[in-house]
């Protein structure tokens, strides 16, 4: 274990050295916006107009907390939160937070009669913080208290802790036992040792309702940081729950689910497989053969 974990520390460093510098969106639009790790969510995506993430008025401005009011005449959108005034006109590269003037690299734009504001500047006049995952194109806002507090916490993690916090593995291969069925003190010594970032179960995990939902809730209550419980549900023949006969509906597979090309279908099925998972104590799925 000791050899692996050296072995990612060295490719982790390797990335940093080349990782280095500001990184920005590409065009690209499929874009997902976290605000305090929840989904902003909104009929209407974000997109990404010249390296700027732009996002819908109304959307971004609620998920923030603030109350927002639109002057058609001067086709400004006016954001009050705490006190704080922050409005933007289309096509104007000046933001106004309270009296203050403040440039702006995208002018608010117009799209499909939909109004887009600059995501970075309007959490900022706030007082959050904004950070870019380019790889998943997915932009995290927080607090800078709330974000402060996790760096601290990740600052306070020796260099294993933070590695295994990187892998999502069996039960069996941090307890050591050969068939995983419940979770007791081994797999709190174990999480103990072996602080996961999650672990995942199959069909051999799986008796019942009961008990799986009782070994997830006692895996999560282990870890001092929360894990990720998964379990390989991809639907069709790959169905450990929905073919364990324990209640769990069964999903159709899911690359009929993509090849069908109907959101509404993609849409329908993810909610009711999220919210049966969630309720048996899963909070992340490893599905193959479709990306939504």
């Amino acid at each position: 274990m000791k050899k692996i974990i050296s072995g990612i520390a060295a490719l982790i460093m390797a990335v940093a050295v080349f990782a280095g510098g500001t990184v920005y969106a590409d065009d690209n639009n499929h874009v997902t916006v976290y605000v305090n790790d929840a989904d902003l969510g909104h009929e209407t995506n974000p997109i990404i107009i010249n390296s700027r993430v732009m996002v819908p008025m109304r959307a971004i401005f609620e998920a923030l907390g603030a109350a927002v009011t639109w002057d058609q005449g001067t086709r400004t959108a006016i954001g009050v939160k705490d006190g704080v005034s922050v409005s933007l006109s289309i096509g104007s590269k000046t933001m106004y937070v309270g009296d203050k003037a403040v440039p702006l690299d995208s002018e608010p734009i117009l799209k499909d009669d939909k109004t887009f504001m600059p995501l970075r500047a309007i959490s900022e006049a706030y007082g959050y913080e904004v950070n870019w995952d380019n790889a998943t194109k997915s932009a995290y806002i927080g607090s800078h208290a709330r974000l402060d507090g996790l760096k601290s916490k990740v600052a306070a993690m020796t260099l294993d802790e933070k590695i295994y916090q990187m892998m999502i593995v069996t039960p069996e291969s941090i307890t050591g036992v050969e068939q995983a069925v419940s979770a007791g003190e081994t797999t709190k010594n174990a999480l103990a040792q072996y602080p996961v970032g999650g672990i995942i179960y199959f069909s051999k995990n799986i008796e019942s309702a009961d008990q799986i939902k009782q070994m997830t809730a006692n895996t999560q209550s282990y870890s001092k940081i929360p894990l990720f419980i998964a379990v390989d549900e991809e639907g069709g023949t790959v169905s450990r729950l929905g073919k364990a006969g324990i209640g769990f509906p069964e999903m159709p597979p899911m690359r009929d689910i993509g090849d069908s090309g109907d959101p509404n279908k993609a849409a329908e099925i993810g909610g009711t497989l999220g919210e049966n998972l969630k309720a048996y104590g899963f909070n992340l799925v490893k599905i193959k053969g479709v990306r939504f």
